[in-house]
């Protein structure tokens, strides 16, 4: 069963969202209204009208020209209307309603390229970029956005003649664009907080990906973190599992028989999810001891009381960034920058 995403919109957030529908649809120009023009016009307070811009602002959509003046629309318009077709390799099909997908969509759509999915995300096809490279020499795209994507298929398309950029996933020495969140300080971070608790039976949970063929960056700033805390690591702390629900279950099976982990980090989450519903349901007598971060985000979080403790990062920026390399990839600029923005821990009551 899919799942549906739900958010309910603030008062600012809701007018952001028709003002900038407004903008794309060429309704203003040059400049916005003004913040009581506005206000009158939606029958709201000043100060809503006045957050609403401020979104749009953040966004990169409008831009101050200080007290008094208009803000004026800065909507990125495709050199002499050179548009993109785009294609997103998700990780998996759910992760079409992941909100950096979404807001990427938006930037995208908003710059006069169009956005469409390919026919198989990276789960359905076993991360074998042979199977990948099939797929994208047979489905019409000029530039390509991989999610998450492990170091095998990076490298296959940096070293193939489509235009592609990184969206999280295993870049680090592979010459290709990409961006991201930098977790290592905010890893760094939850490592100390949870030593700093009396926790050393903690465990790691990723996916594949970010242990084979070799652990990923941000896992190995965790297990450098243990050592340094005094806590000898080995397979207990990243362990290996089989990539399904089942291998997921098994794996948390097997760490409760052996040695009863005290604390959690989770890399995505609908891995947490999981987890919490294992804990709530198998391990009732043990989950109120169990310390948990999460170290992906999900705005589903801000709903959760008592509050999950979790690494953050600014998810529109890093769309901003993608949406930058979009527009120059597509006047043949192939930029191979890799551009992160920064990420940091957010504490919880769950950790």
């Amino acid at each position: 069963m899919s799942r549906k995403p739900f958010k309910l919109l603030s008062a600012p957030e809701q007018v952001a969202l028709y003002l900038r529908d407004e903008i794309t649809s060429g309704r203003w120009q040059s400049t916005m209204p003004g913040i009581i023009a506005i206000a009158s016009e939606f029958g709201v307070h000043r100060t809503t009208a006045e957050e609403a811009l401020k979104l749009l602002e953040h966004e990169g959509l409008v831009m101050s020209q200080g007290a008094g003046k208009p803000r004026k629309i800065t909507l990125a318009k495709t050199p002499e209307g050179r548009a993109a077709r785009v294609s997103v390799i998700l990780y998996e099909r759910e992760d079409a309603l992941n909100r950096s997908i979404t807001e990427l969509r938006h930037q995208l759509l908003a710059s006069g390229h169009s956005l469409s999915f390919a026919p198989k995300s990276l789960v359905e096809l076993n991360h074998d970029p042979r199977r990948v490279a099939r797929m994208v020499e047979s489905h019409p795209a000029e530039l390509w956005i991989i999610q998450a994507g492990s170091k095998p298929v990076l490298e296959w398309f940096a070293q193939s003649p489509y235009p592609a950029l990184a969206l999280f996933g295993r870049m680090k020495n592979v010459p290709i664009a990409g961006t991201g969140p930098d977790k290592i300080q905010a890893i760094r971070d939850a490592v100390q907080h949870l030593v700093a608790q009396g926790h050393r039976r903690i465990v790691f949970l990723v996916r594949a990906e970010r242990r084979k063929p070799k652990i990923g960056t941000v896992e190995q700033i965790y297990l450098e973190q243990l050592e340094a805390s005094g806590i000898k690591t080995g397979a207990y702390n990243l362990p290996d599992w089989e990539e399904s629900p089942e291998g997921f279950h098994d794996c948390l099976d097997q760490l409760f028989r052996a040695t009863p982990p005290t604390a959690f980090l989770v890399g995505d989450w609908m891995l947490f999810l999981t987890l919490q519903n294992y804990l709530g349901w198998v391990k009732k007598e043990e989950s109120g001891e169990i310390a948990l971060i999460c170290t992906d985000y999900n705005p589903a979080f801000k709903w959760c009381h008592p509050p999950i403790a979790h690494v953050y990062w600014d998810h529109r920026a890093t769309a901003r960034q993608v949406a930058r390399w979009v527009n120059k990839a597509a006047q043949g600029k192939n930029d191979h920058r890799q551009r992160m923005t920064k990420a940091s821990f957010v504490r919880g009551a769950t950790a």
